[in-house]
């Protein structure tokens, strides 16, 4: 099986849940874009599953890009303009400086190369575009506890009761490494910052069956008790997730 037919598989399987973003949520996140009137949104997977139709309504000229053909053909099927990503290139068929904006949302850890997909955003962007891009944070306190008494990474399995190895992580991200990759690609004034919701009490993921209290923790505790407000100030350590912003210059 190739990389394309293992996303094909990802997003057939039908063991994917992705929520749907509130409009309230993409506003947020996608703030830098405000102004942009045409955007690509590199290795979008699924439009409709997350943001991707909401922000297609606020881009006059919303484009996707994806490895997966099945997904491609979902997203054209569904009225979105959407073209397929070169397995071995990482290239896509869109002209250069044909966007204003770029959204690459969690795709750079599944990439064997993620410095040639982000030197394919930045050709596909016009001079001073914005880039909007998100990964998981290694970096993470619960993460890092783990590492160390455990010797793991972090899988996020599609399904782990069925298979806790399926994971399709395989690269890992902290701020530095994160600001190291898109800068060689070439973007400058890369910004990186906080993004989904942190928990202290994650930390107790490293520690076996204790892990079920960051369950328990998230389903029963108001947001105060989580000391999200640490992810703010310190986003290396206690941010789940890392947001990029950067220009090409």
């Amino acid at each position: 099986m190739n990389t394309r037919e293992i996303y094909d598989a990802y997003w057939t399987s039908g063991t994917r849940a992705d929520p749907h973003w509130s409009p309230e949520r993409i506003l947020k996140e996608f703030e830098s874009l405000r102004d942009c009137k045409s955007a690509i949104d590199y290795g979008c997977g699924e439009i409709r599953r997350k943001y991707g139709d909401i922000l297609a309504t606020r881009v006059a000229k919303y484009a996707g890009a994806d490895v997966s053909e099945a997904v491609v053909n979902k997203n054209r099927s569904e009225g979105f303009r959407c073209e397929q990503v070169d397995v071995n290139t990482y290239k896509t068929p869109y002209e250069s400086e044909e966007f204003e904006g770029a959204i690459c949302c969690e795709v750079f850890e599944h990439l064997y190369d993620p410095l040639a997909a982000a030197k394919e955003i930045y050709r596909t962007l016009k001079s001073g575009g914005t880039l909007v891009a998100m990964v998981p944070n290694f970096g993470y306190h619960a993460w890092r506890i783990q590492a160390l008494l455990r010797a793991q990474v972090p899988h996020e399995p599609e399904n782990p009761k069925l298979n806790r190895h399926s994971g399709v992580h395989i690269r890992y991200f902290c701020t530095a490494t994160f600001k190291r990759l898109l800068t060689d690609a070439g973007f400058a004034d890369v910004v990186i910052t906080a993004y989904d919701h942190s928990s202290i009490w994650d930390i107790t993921r490293a520690l076996g069956p204790i892990g079920i209290v960051s369950v328990l923790a998230r389903k029963y505790l108001p947001r105060p008790f989580h000391l999200s407000c640490l992810q703010t100030l310190y986003p290396g350590v206690f941010a789940m997730r890392l947001k990029a912003t950067a220009t090409k210059a």
